[in-house]
């Protein structure tokens, strides 16, 4: 068999397989090109089937994405779901002690930032909902509701808690967003901060000196640099 046939021969997978291929395709071609950019052509490629598996699992390119939108969230929520309800608790029955806030605050920001960003697929994960931060769709709907909303409203009660102000307050939602940025930078500013530091990628020494730069910050920024030292 020539090289040339052995290319362009398809790899005979199950039902399951060519599904879960195509999910894959669409992590990384939409989460690297956006919706608009990427073709079924392109998909079917990547994924190594058929062009007609899209419409016969999917029904078109559309229904794609907001698979991938689906599995995302079920995979996301699988790692943050739990730790997210963990902490809320720990906030709570902190009762405003600022000891048990600030070490509430550092185990966040070390689980978010040790899974975030040294998982390779979660960077392909995050850089599809990157893609519906700049370009909202039916697809963000999803990434809101059922992950992002969750999580900051945990960050929005723990800057209340730390400021005295109503939990749902606009301020406190606004400054949560702040405390947000201080880790969201180094996903998808990863480009700039690589250039900055000279760093080839994130190896785990170089998200352990993120990890410290950013839980000092956010100490700072919530009046809770002196409480771990109490």
């Amino acid at each position: 068999m020539s090289a040339k046939v052995w290319k362009e021969r398809k790899v005979r997978k199950t039902p399951e397989e060519t599904r879960q291929s195509l999910l894959g395709a669409g992590l990384m071609l939409f989460g690297r090109d956006g919706y608009k950019n990427v073709t079924t052509r392109a998909l079917a490629e990547e994924a190594g089937v058929n062009q007609a598996a899209i419409p016969y699992h999917f029904g078109g390119k559309k229904e794609l994405y907001i698979a991938v939108a689906e599995s995302i969230v079920e995979d996301v929520s699988k790692q943050f779901g739990s730790m997210v309800e963990m902490l809320n608790k720990d906030l709570h029955t902190a009762n405003g002690d600022k000891k048990a806030i600030a070490e509430t605050l550092t185990a966040f920001i070390n689980i978010f930032l040790n899974t975030v960003l040294g998982n390779d697929v979660n960077e392909l994960r995050f850089q599809f909902i990157n893609q519906e931060y700049l370009r909202p769709s039916d697809g963000f709907t999803i990434i809101y509701e059922r992950v992002i909303q969750h999580v900051h409203k945990f960050l929005t009660a723990l800057v209340s808690t730390c400021f005295s102000l109503p939990e749902e307050s606009e301020e406190a939602k606004l400054r949560a967003n702040s405390l947000a940025g201080l880790m969201l930078i180094y996903l998808f500013g990863r480009p700039v901060v690589l250039k900055r530091t000279g760093w080839d990628e994130y190896t785990p020494q170089n998200i352990a000196k993120i990890n410290t730069a950013v839980t000092e910050m956010a100490l700072n920024m919530l009046c809770l640099n002196s409480a771990l030292k109490d």
